[in-house]
């Protein structure tokens, strides 16, 4: 049986970079978001393997998967 990864654990975490000079000034937020993914077992009896995703997302990134989120958990509450 065909199944996609499953996701086990997550942590996340803001990081603010922060630069200053006489020119400009930089103050640039993202977010850092570790995903512990199990893959799909390959044989029968044989436990599969856990592997970490890390993804970076500034505030516009997580602002867009944020939104295509909502639309999907709306198409599948309509399916209800």
């Amino acid at each position: 049986q065909i199944s996609p990864p499953k996701l086990v654990d997550f942590d996340w975490r803001v990081d603010t970079k922060t630069a200053a000079d006489t020119v400009s000034k930089m103050n640039h937020s993202s977010l850092l978001l570790s995903l512990q993914v199990q893959e799909p077992p390959t044989r029968v009896g044989l436990m599969p393997g856990v592997k970490t995703v890390q993804v970076e997302m500034s505030k516009e990134e997580l602002q867009t998967m944020l939104d295509g989120l909502s639309k999907i958990k709306d198409q599948l509450d309509a399916m209800k």
